[in-house]
């Protein structure tokens, strides 16, 4: 009700247990252009702030939701002031291991990405595995566009980014992060025209690495940089083995 009578937004953020406190390892990123961030002071959003919320049973309401959603995390209360474009109150309403009952609303709102063992990739993380056909026209579209097919893969251990080097997004590492890169399959595939040849290398490079992700990516020869990217298999995925008694290039 204060929140409301100031005419501030309310916002739940959640976080679970062991990404919810300050980490003093990240002192260092109180220096320069990352002077006040510290680790975990971040919390995800529950749904987007509560703009023009009028009643506390709203919040009341969504507070229940959250929790019996994610009940091992914390979730707290914060509120926006949109004139100062700052936080102005943040408190706990629950911890891990609160009972919370699940409020059936039958609204569809609007929710933001799931931290909680939801890790996804670039394009298409959220679609189930694509099949070879779905594959191949991608691959078409690639090919039809000028682009360059490339295989690259990495063990599941390092294949997400890493939070402990967001320092080097400074100086002259601006915009490098832990596992940004992967390790290619063979050399790009400059010239291919058939969608075949890339299905051949998904399938080789999987039967290969089957504990890896295995991601296609295409590089745009006149601009130099990469444009497309997403996971062709995923670690547990069988994938037949082909044989094609070439004698290609691999990287190390």
């Amino acid at each position: 009700d204060f929140i409301i009578r100031n005419r501030l937004a309310p916002c739940l953020e959640f976080s679970a247990e062991e990404t919810s406190f300050v980490d003093d390892v990240a002192t260092v990123r109180f220096q320069g252009s990352t002077a006040g961030y510290y680790d975990n002071r971040y919390w995800t959003m529950w749904k987007l702030p509560m703009f023009g919320c009028s009643n506390a049973q709203e919040v009341l309401r969504e507070v229940k939701e959250c929790s019996a959603s994610y009940p091992g995390c914390y979730v707290r209360l914060a509120a926006f002031d949109s004139v100062k474009q700052v936080q102005v109150v943040s408190f706990i309403v629950h911890q891990p291991g609160q009972t919370a009952a699940w409020a059936t609303t039958g609204e569809k709102d609007m929710k933001v990405w799931n931290p909680v063992d939801n890790k996804k990739f670039e394009t298409f993380s959220y679609l189930p595995p694509l099949s070879d056909g779905e594959i191949a026209r991608q691959v078409d579209f690639i090919i039809r566009n000028g682009l360059a097919p490339c295989l690259e893969f990495a063990p599941e251990e390092c294949s997400f980014v890493d939070d402990v080097a967001t320092v080097r997004f400074q100086g002259s590492t601006a915009g490098y992060y832990d596992n940004r890169y992967w390790t290619m399959w063979k050399l790009p595939m400059f010239g291919c025209s058939n969608a075949q040849e890339v299905l051949r290398e998904v399938k080789e490079c999987s039967a290969a690495y089957p504990g890896c992700y295995v991601r296609l990516a295409a590089f745009d020869s006149v601009k130099q940089v990469q444009v497309v990217s997403f996971i062709v298999h995923q670690p547990g995925q069988t994938a037949a083995w082909a044989t094609t008694g070439e004698k290609d290039m691999k990287v190390w």
